[in-house]
């Protein structure tokens, strides 16, 4: 619970504090990770459908409107990155590397693991 209210409060606060890009790159490694994990999951031969309690999730994740939302949502990034100065690129990746290391907490709560 721990990681998921701290990745939430980090949003939450750069939403409140900073721009759109901004937040929209904070948002980013839910968005996208969300897709390629369930593509991975869904493509991969070995994953478990059959009494899969998460199948339903994967099936979600790699459903048409999802993966439309992931497209979009990189091609509003990308629109929207080009032509900022190299000081705001670097802003950027640090919110968006703090986020990614947020979601991956995030994950480790659920799989168990220790967080960063």
């Amino acid at each position: 619970m721990v990681a998921c209210t701290a990745y939430s409060r980090y949003i939450l606060d750069i939403g409140q504090s900073d721009d759109w890009l901004a937040l929209q790159v904070a948002l980013a490694p839910c968005l996208i990770g969300y897709g390629a994990i369930a593509r991975r999951l869904y493509t991969e031969k070995s994953t478990v459908r059959e009494g899969n309690r998460y199948w339903k999730w994967i099936e979600n994740y790699v459903a048409d409107d999802y993966t439309e939302a992931v497209r979009l949502g990189s091609e509003l990034l990308e629109k929207h990155t080009r032509g900022v100065s190299p000081s705001r690129v670097e802003e950027l990746i640090q919110i968006f590397i703090r986020a990614t290391e947020l979601e991956i907490s995030f994950w480790g709560m659920g799989l168990g693991a220790k967080h960063l």
